[in-house]
């Protein structure tokens, strides 16, 4: 290698052959790797797709090898299609600024010890240092902290550059392998966390320039930060035991540490608490581990993970994925609450099935006043004539009238002697609304006119309900009470307005506690052979939907569907 000024310096060119050679022995020795060619004397490629390009193929080796007429070019290890990632270390000095990946390795491996750990090394032309894992690729520029990138793709040992530090400008030098023999250890897990991943904050330590650290400590789990909701709700503590109780125990010798720090991950993701955490492991997975961890080594892997984990505490509960923005309700004074109103409309459908069972009896009894049973023609018509009135007035279908009726009861007859019938309204059922001078049915959000009014109830009545129970507007918002009060809908919001009165059309829905999951697999299969990638997405947003009406979703699925002429 001939080491002058540039216009006379060169690299050492390959022929077709020894281009070849060089890629050849390099695919022999790594034969899980892939390569892309590089421009020589330079760590530019011609590929334009080289991220999906890269080959370990000897015949795309062979053909790239003969692209240029004279000169065969030099090779680089495409880290995202070999599974690997590159901790490149800058060390050099250009333009009078020296940099400091050396000072930013030393202080990574005083917060993250197993870094120093012998893997497979590569000196590059400039004095800089190539740690090789095996692992997830990541592509990022300052990719582990200040000089420490983390490259696409990397040049092979013995490939040959043109220097552009200060004191090698215009110089070549050869990328070169440190330790020989030493194979690529598999990238820990802290690799693909926010805190190492990050460009640290650096601080200057006796004249030595580092990352600050933040070491966790054995006797506090640590805290949650940035929670996305409310964290250990029972009903995402039931959901993280079921995890715990199926992730697979933790085995010294067999990836451990790693799977012990996805499991904690995990319930992290389910929205509790460092801990919470604890607590579920301790019971539902540590005992299965080989051996159990003791409660110290436990809550520090615990610690860690909810300090350097990437995704925010709760990320993967249905609320954190589809809620949007909460109903602000408190600060509105109601009829009453959601669960108040929930719990009269519960009321009010029990005393109509009451009220049912009732009239079917009695459809049954009238039925049986015929002539064959005693009665006369003139009785048996007026029975048969006032069954028919039931059956229409109630609504009842032939299936209900065959079928088996429960006993009697006293809640049954106390339903009947009521005064509130099916078909029937009182003047407290009914809410006036001013823009159109409507009347609204709160049983059935109806608009009466007027002269239906007061037919029913009387000539006065309408004049009553205008006075005492009038509403400007009218709007559907899950959350909200029947009746919003002091409020108007200004923009799109409520917004105060005292003495105001807004009528809400939207009801809550009763949720079957009477359903059978086994019955639901055609309709699971037809929606997994449909989107078979998206189709738990997909159902947790239903879910989310029908459990949660009341709070915003934050998007919707848009879907089609090609019509055609065979149907």
């Amino acid at each position: 290698m001939n080491n002058t000024s540039r216009p006379n310096a060169q690299t050492r060119l390959l022929t077709h052959e020894q281009s070849y050679r060089r890629a050849e022995a390099y695919i022999k020795k790594h034969p899980n790797r892939f390569l892309i060619p590089l421009r020589p004397g330079s760590k530019e490629t011609w590929l334009k797709d080289w991220p999906h390009a890269a080959s370990n193929d000897l015949r795309d080796i062979e053909r790239w090898a003969t692209d240029f007429k004279a000169i065969g070019p030099d090779w680089a290890c495409a880290g995202w299609k070999s599974c690997l990632l590159n901790m490149d270390m800058d060390t050099k000095t250009k333009n009078g600024v020296k940099k400091i990946g050396a000072q930013t390795f030393a202080a990574l491996v005083e917060r993250f010890p197993e870094l120093a750990d012998e893997t497979e090394m590569v000196r590059t032309p400039s004095g800089g240092i190539h740690r090789i894992f095996e692992g997830h690729h990541i592509f990022k520029v300052n990719g582990f902290g200040t000089d420490i990138d983390s490259p696409g793709y990397w040049p092979i040992p013995g490939t040959e550059v043109f220097r552009d530090d200060d004191e090698g400008d215009g110089l070549v030098g050869v990328y070169e392998t440190i330790n020989e023999g030493v194979s690529a250890l598999k990238a820990h897990p802290f690799f693909y966390t926010s805190e190492f991943l990050g460009v640290p904050e650096l601080e200057t330590v006796n004249g030595v320039i580092r990352p600050k650290r933040r070491a966790a400590t054995a006797e506090n789990p640590g805290e949650a930060r940035d929670p996305l909701i409310e964290l250990d709700q029972p009903s995402n503590v039931e959901r993280a035991v079921e995890i715990a109780k199926a992730a697979a125990p933790a085995v010294q010798g067999k990836t451990g540490d790693n799977n012990t720090y996805k499991v904690v991950q995990w319930l992290k993701d389910q929205g509790l608490s460092p801990h919470k955490v604890f607590e579920v492991l301790s019971e539902h997975w540590n005992p299965r581990c080989q051996p159990p961890w003791d409660q110290g080594g436990l809550m520090k892997k615990i610690a860690n993970a909810y300090k350097y984990g990437q995704n925010r505490p709760g990320s993967a509960t249905a609320e954190a994925q589809f809620a949007g923005d909460e109903v602000d309700i408190d600060s509105i004074q109601t009829e009453g609450s959601p669960e108040e109103i929930a719990e009269q409309l519960a009321a009010r459908a029990e005393h109509d099935r009451l009220r049912r069972l009732r009239a079917l009896r009695n459809v049954r009894a009238l039925r049986d006043k015929t002539v064959a049973n005693g009665c006369t023609e003139e009785e048996a018509a007026s029975a048969q004539a006032k069954a028919g009135e039931l059956v229409t007035l109630y609504k009842l279908t032939d299936e209900e009238l065959a079928g088996e009726l429960p006993p009697d009861s006293a809640e049954e007859e106390q339903a009947a002697r009521g005064k509130d019938m099916p078909s029937g309204a009182r003047m407290k059922d009914f809410w006036h609304y001013g823009p159109t001078n409507a009347y609204i049915y709160v049983k059935t959000n109806d608009m009466w006119h007027s002269g239906s009014i007061n037919v029913k109830f009387g000539a006065k009545a309408t004049a009553a309900i205008a006075k005492f129970q009038s509403v400007e507007q009218v709007t559907w918002a899950p959350g909200h009470p029947q009746i919003v009060r002091d409020r108007l809908i200004q923009n799109g919001v409520f917004e105060e307005s005292p003495g105001n009165r807004v009528y809400n059309q939207y009801r809550p829905q009763t949720i079957s506690d009477k359903g059978d999951a086994a019955k639901a697999d055609p309709w699971l299969d037809h929606l997994k052979l449909i989107y078979p990638d998206d189709w738990e997405h997909i159902i947790g947003w239903m879910a989310w939907r029908v459990q949660k009406p009341d709070v915003k979703i934050n998007r919707t699925h848009p879907t089609s569907a090609v019509l055609c002429d065979a149907w």
